[in-house]
């Protein structure tokens, strides 16, 4: 997966009746109301956000949407059963942290699962490196699924705003 940015942006429309009946209708048909004028529409817009691929596909699955919508998109749900997910999780463990290899490696399980930014990354192994040698592959394979869960909460969050 490459690290492709994906774009969002947010419209908030509110809606005031008389009555509780005349909000009580599908968006299109109040938006049709306030078009005659039988109902008030107030609306505003957010500025356009960049938006990782994880986010993207968890906005997705919000909408009601399946990831693939995008082609290429992660599915936040199937990385414990996918096999790149598996294979770059592996190749993480492999590595002293604060190397070259480690860094590199962490960049590819980033593209995998759709972070295009360390940013979440630096704070979660921020003083983890004296704990890293000493752990065996299993805990550091442990360490990082928390990792994945971390970002994967940070994207969901984030389609949340």
């Amino acid at each position: 997966m490459s690290q492709k940015n994906y774009y969002r942006k947010t419209f908030t429309v509110t809606f005031y009746a008389e009555s509780e009946e005349m909000l009580d209708q599908s968006f299109g048909k109040l938006a049709q109301e306030a078009d005659t004028g039988a109902i008030i529409a107030d609306a505003s817009d957010k500025k356009i956000v960049t938006i990782s691929p994880l986010e993207a596909a968890y906005g997705l699955l919000k909408a009601g949407s399946d990831t693939e919508f995008f082609m290429g998109l992660p599915d936040p749900d199937d990385f414990g059963a996918n096999p790149e997910v598996q294979k770059s999780i592996d190749a993480v463990t492999q590595f002293d942290m604060n190397t070259p290899e480690f860094d590199e490696a962490l960049g590819r399980l980033q593209a995998t699962i759709g972070v295009n930014s360390g940013d979440h990354a630096a704070l979660f192994f921020s003083r983890k490196d004296g704990y890293w040698r000493g752990m065996s592959t299993r805990a550091r394979r442990e360490m990082i699924e928390h990792y994945i869960e971390a970002e994967k909460f940070h994207a969901d969050s984030a389609v949340s705003r």
